[in-house]
């Protein structure tokens, strides 16, 4: 799958629906939003790659750039799980899983990531700009990742009923690989 993404267009979709009404309206179009796997194999294909694709995504600075993953968390009796395919596949959470906020820098979180995308327990600090303000799976929540001046955040906190106008990565699946929509009608 990775290989595939270099020759992919990457396009951003700006919406002002929850995290649910989301999800309903790329599955009404034969589309999702990556995991945070498949970001992480989007990011590390990219830095190889396309570096210039890697930093627009990567880079400190303005104009913020936020987007949300298809990628929820639900707590049952025997733990923490973490759903995608729009919560209709469910795995749970790796025993491996970083589960504290702390700093991770970002070559680390690329270079030591569970099987579920997310930071695990080798991923380290480097204590400069690089580093990720990391907040772990927390109860019906869903994740997201930030570039912005201040800073990278990988919160695996959000809130999927609040409105807001973040980002998505709009993607069809097409036989292993990814194929970018530079624009959904419904959303823009």
């Amino acid at each position: 799958m990775t290989s595939n993404l270099t020759t992919l267009q990457i396009n951003l979709v700006r919406k002002g629906k929850t995290w649910f009404e989301t999800q309903g309206i790329l599955l009404a179009q034969e589309l999702k939003m990556l995991t945070i796997l498949e970001f992480v194999e989007l990011l590390r294909d990219l830095k190889d790659n396309r570096q210039e694709d890697y930093e627009r995504i990567t880079e400190i600075g303005y104009p913020e750039r936020y987007e949300w993953f298809d990628t929820y968390f639900e707590k049952r009796e025997d733990g923490m799980y973490v759903l995608t395919n729009n919560r209709t596949k469910a795995e749970k959470l790796d025993d491996d899983t970083y589960l504290e906020n702390r700093a991770v820098y970002l070559d680390s979180w690329l270079e030591n990531t569970t099987r579920q995308g997310l930071p695990n327990n080798k991923a380290k600090s480097k204590n400069d700009m690089q580093d990720i303000a990391y907040s772990p799976p927390r109860e019906n929540s869903f994740a997201w990742f930030c570039a912005d001046s201040d800073g990278l955040y990988l919160y695996c906190t959000g809130n999927p009923n609040l409105v807001d106008i973040q980002q998505v990565r709009a993607v069809k699946i097409k036989k292993d690989a990814f194929e970018f929509i530079n624009k959904v009608e419904a959303m823009v």
